[in-house]
């Protein structure tokens, strides 16, 4: 029998906990008190194996990870040589936000499609924010000391999970809302730009534009569109821009950035550019040199 080994580092966040977890050897872990909320994972060099209450069997491999409720995984079988990366999600924080998006209480758990193909979109977003939060750690970002930033990441990790990955609620999600109207819309607007550097959630502008989350997102797709969070997105790059513009006042153009509530420097790096046809670094650059 090889030598256990095991090395793990946990970040928990906003009802979200990512985790990067490197095995040595075999191991079954058998879960007596399950944790209550639902998990992706993904593994490098390895596999993970996840029984259900029922004796029915998901794995990860190179092409796919996994998507379970978390209170109903009974055994995880993990081979050699294992590193796992996932994130787990509270049931609490991620059935809120499917109740906003249905504008009804979520009664039921989530049943997930267990298989998520490790090409797909999904997968690319959920991995780069596990890397992101990770380096973090490490100390080479600073995002835990900007909210803004993190209350967009949490809520980008959740919409992602529940708007890109199919589930028992996916058609209800689609269902059409109540019809939204321009006034809605501009509200929300107005709510943006007033609060665009503070942490903000689709929820709290939906409450601010006097709709639920279903009609705002429906108004600014008729009526802009793009959804509510790529407007903000939109607001918050003007808000970036403008700053730089005026020098940052001695600041870097990534606290900037994050104090705007962009998390992920290069995404940002790119929206931004394509936006000004330039790059942040050269708009701060610019505005240094023209008043020194």
């Amino acid at each position: 029998m090889s030598d256990f080994e095991m090395r793990s580092d946990v970040i928990l966040t906003g009802g979200l906990c990512f985790s990067r977890t490197f095995w040595k050897s075999d191991v079954q872990i058998k879960f007596e008190e399950a944790y209550d909320g639902y998990g992706i994972s993904f593994s490098d060099g390895g596999m993970l194996e996840a029984v259900r209450f029922g004796g029915e069997a998901n794995e990860t491999s190179g092409s796919c990870g996994l998507v379970l409720d978390s209170s109903l995984t009974k055994i995880a079988n993990i081979s050699p040589r294992t590193t796992l990366h996932r994130v787990s999600v509270e049931k609490e924080a991620i059935h809120k936000r499917l109740s906003d998006l249905i504008e009804r209480p979520a009664t039921q758990r989530i049943l997930f499609n267990p298989v998520l193909d490790t090409n797909s979109y999904e997968s690319h977003v959920i991995k780069s924010m596990m890397n992101m939060v990770h380096q973090e750690k490490d100390g080479t970002t600073p995002l835990f000391r900007y909210p803004a930033a993190l209350t967009s990441m949490n809520e980008y990790v959740i919409n992602v999970i529940l708007e890109g990955v199919y589930h028992s609620y996916t058609d209800m999600m689609k269902n059409s809302g109540p019809m939204p109207s321009p006034g809605s819309v501009k509200r929300a607007i107005d709510y943006m730009v007033e609060n665009a550097s503070r942490p903000m959630r689709v929820v709290d502008i939906a409450e601010a534009s006097g709709v639920g989350v279903r009609a705002l997102q429906m108004g600014f797709m008729n009526f802009k569109s793009m959804t509510p969070m790529a407007y903000l997105r939109l607001v918050r790059l003007n808000g970036v821009r403008a700053e730089l513009l005026n020098g940052a006042l001695g600041k870097s153009v990534s606290h900037v950035a994050m104090s705007w509530g962009f998390p992920h420097m290069s995404s940002f790096s790119a929206q931004y550019t394509k936006k000004f046809g330039e790059t942040p670094s050269m708009t701060l650059r610019r505005s240094i040199a023209h008043t020194s």
